[in-house]
C-alpha cells in the first residue's frame, strides 16, 4: 500500500514538472519566434528593392500580408472566445485592421503594375502601410491579452 502511495505520488510529481517545464519552453519559444520575427522585420525594412528586384518585393509582401491576415483571423478567434464586453470593444479594431488589409491589398495590386518610374513610389506606399497595420495588430493583440489576463484572473478559483 505504501509502495503504491508512493510510487502515484511520484508520478504526479513527474507529471507537474513535466507540464511546467514544457509550458515554460512553449513561452520561451514563442518569445524566441516574436524576436526572430522583429529581426527579419528590421531586416525587410532596411533592404531597398530596386526595380529589378520588384518580383521577389512582391512575394515577400504578399507572405506578409498572408501572415498579417492569418494573424488578425486568431485575433478575430480570441476575441469570439471573450466576454460581450470585449467583443464591442474590439470591433473598431478589428474593422481598422480589416480595412487597413484591404488598402495593403489594393497597394500591392499597383504594386505588381508599377513601372520603374513609379516603382518606388509604390514600395514605399505598401512598406509603410505594412509597417503601420503590423503596429496596430500588435497594440490590438497587446489590449486584447491586457483585457483577457484581468478576465481570466477574476474567474480562476
Amino acid at each position: 500500500m505504501k509502495k503504491s502511495t508512493l510510487l502515484i505520488t511520484l508520478i504526479a510529481f513527474y507529471a507537474i514538472i513535466f507540464a511546467v517545464t514544457r509550458k515554460k519552453s512553449a513561452t520561451t519559444m514563442r518569445e524566441f519566434d516574436r524576436v526572430q520575427e522583429q529581426n527579419t522585420d528590421t531586416t525587410w525594412q532596411m533592404k531597398d528593392y530596386v526595380y529589378a528586384q520588384k518580383d521577389e518585393f512582391i512575394l515577400n509582401m504578399k507572405t506578409r500580408l498572408a501572415g498579417l491576415t492569418r494573424d488578425l483571423d486568431q485575433f478575430k478567434d480570441r476575441i469570439e472566445r471573450s466576454g460581450d464586453v470585449i467583443k464591442a470593444d474590439a470591433k473598431p479594431k478589428i474593422d481598422a485592421l480589416l480595412a487597413q488589409i484591404e488598402v495593403l491589398n489594393k497597394q500591392l495590386n499597383r504594386a505588381v503594375t508599377a513601372t520603374e518610374s513609379t516603382w518606388d513610389s509604390a514600395k514605399g506606399d505598401i512598406r509603410a502601410g505594412y509597417l503601420a497595420s503590423k503596429n496596430d495588430y500588435q497594440q490590438a493583440s497587446q489590449w486584447l491579452s491586457e483585457k483577457i489576463a484581468p478576465e481570466s484572473q477574476a474567474s480562476s478559483p
